[in-house]
């Protein structure tokens, strides 16, 4: 690898990010008055008919959200038209192509258990384009199958309808498989498109990943990573580090002429990376989600609370090689990012620090990160540190606030079996009463699940 001379270095921070797509424009947010409806249960391998009705929001995970990990896997690199259909965004133009018929296969971030399916319509210019009918399957062994029918049923009528079918049973997958048919364009069901609005499946995962997806590599964004659209990735369980680059990759090398910014952040879900970008200007939140063999990314990043699809600027990228240089020589050795922030702001988000569900063990994919913590820690012997556990709103102030006491403990006892004495780490859960973002948003609620570390 050879560097250029005009690369410079940038600060670097922990954070969160999300992702989501570039395909679709803006579009008017669905009426109030839109039909919403929930369906009868529908056991594996039953027709079930939507019936209106007002539904609340299931508390479950939507396991099969980009902002989840989900990906689809049998579309081309450069098809981004189906980031609308699982990036949650309520006023995302939705999912259209042309023809009657759209199979997509969805590989979940880790094995679920799924009870509920839910469809948005498209409304206005688009409603015509939405699916008649709807089949999904699921397979617990993955996206290749065997697969079970869990929904097989006509979809409802209305422009912009919203709604939630409770399945008789939950069923475990790994996979589902969405198959679209039919339009709503008058005359020859073969003539315009078929499309909509948001699919999505909740349910919970059935145990944490302990197992995450090997990410690192050069990947090349077409937009939002500057003209080149270079981004190296460098992972250590499920932390990681990198930055985007002006550049030119040829013959399997890598040619970095400059530096634009650094990224940080860390695995959730074995899928999901939350992300901080830091530039020279204030540092955006963000997220990245991959496809099982990493060969293929979405990247999104947010500002504001990414309730809207202006508060969104979505890419879809592609990995070119699977090992990534360092963003700096030797020479100019990138400083560390916990350290950084620790003497900048006094406090940084450690993201990657996951746990089995509903426990305080330790995943091990959350040790190399508290290596690189305590190391830190070490560096600075005047340091007094509080271990924070932070949750989302999901689950209730009762399961909340004792589940965050005990993971903060977790953590505080790990860096002290790393050599932090005791006398210099305190450790204390807030629940869900401090949030970063609202709690209203799948990204939000992925930025409020954290652990902190803050000077005293």
């Amino acid at each position: 690898m050879t560097f250029g001379l005009t690369t410079r270095k940038a600060a670097i921070g922990l954070g969160v990010v999300a992702l989501l797509a570039l395909a679709g424009c803006k579009k008017k947010p669905a009426d109030s008055a839109a039909a919403q409806g929930d369906a009868q249960p529908a056991p594996a391998a039953v027709s079930a008919q939507p019936v209106a009705s007002a539904p609340a929001m299931p508390a479950q995970t939507n396991v099969a959200g980009l902002w989840s990990g989900a990906f689809v896997v049998n579309r081309d690199k450069e098809d981004r038209s189906w980031y609308p259909l699982l990036n949650e965004i309520p006023d995302h133009a939705g999912f259209m192509r042309n023809g009657s018929r759209q199979e997509l296969v969805i590989a979940l971030a880790q094995a679920s258990s799924v009870d509920v399916l839910r469809f948005r319509g498209l409304s206005d210019a688009g409603a015509r384009s939405n699916a008649r009918h709807a089949r999904v399957e699921a397979s617990a062994g993955g996206t290749q199958g065997p697969w079970t029918v869990i929904y097989d049923a006509d979809l409802p009528g209305q422009d912009g309808y919203d709604t939630r079918v409770p399945l008789a049973q939950p069923v475990k997958a790994g996979a589902l498989r969405l198959t679209l048919t039919g339009n709503r364009w008058p005359g020859d069901q073969d003539e315009g498109q078929i499309g909509l609005q948001q699919f999505m499946a909740y349910g919970k995962p059935e145990a944490a990943a302990d197992k995450v997806r090997q990410v690192g590599g050069i990947y090349q964004f077409p937009v939002e990573f500057g003209s080149s659209g270079y981004v190296l990735l460098h992972q250590d369980g499920a932390a990681v580090e990198g930055c985007y680059v002006e550049g030119d990759y040829s013959n399997k090398q890598m040619k970095i002429t400059q530096v634009l910014g650094t990224i940080s952040g860390g695995l959730e879900n074995g899928a999901l990376l939350a992300f901080r970008r830091t530039t020279e200007g204030a540092p955006e939140k963000g997220a990245m989600a991959f496809s099982p063999d990493g060969s293929h990314a979405y990247a999104a990043l947010v500002k504001g609370d990414a309730r809207t699809f202006d508060s969104v600027r979505e890419a879809g990228g592609w990995r070119l090689a699977d090992k990534a240089p360092p963003c700096f020589p030797k020479a100019e050795a990138a400083p560390d990012p916990i350290g950084q922030a620790l003497e900048g702001a006094g406090r940084v988000q450690l993201y990657g620090v996951n746990f089995e569900t509903d426990s305080d063990v330790l995943s091990a994919a959350a040790r190399p990160l508290l290596d690189r913590a305590a190391k830190a820690v070490l560096a600075h012997p005047d340091w007094r540190l509080r271990v924070e556990g932070h949750t989302d709103s999901t689950g209730g102030d009762a399961r909340n606030q004792p589940l965050s006491e005990r993971r903060a403990a977790a953590v505080r006892r790990y860096l002290e079996s790393a050599g932090v004495p005791a006398d210099r780490l305190d450790a204390k859960g807030y629940g869900a009463t401090h949030p970063l973002m609202p709690n209203d948003t799948p990204f939000g609620r992925a930025q409020n699940r954290r652990v902190e570390l803050a000077k005293q």
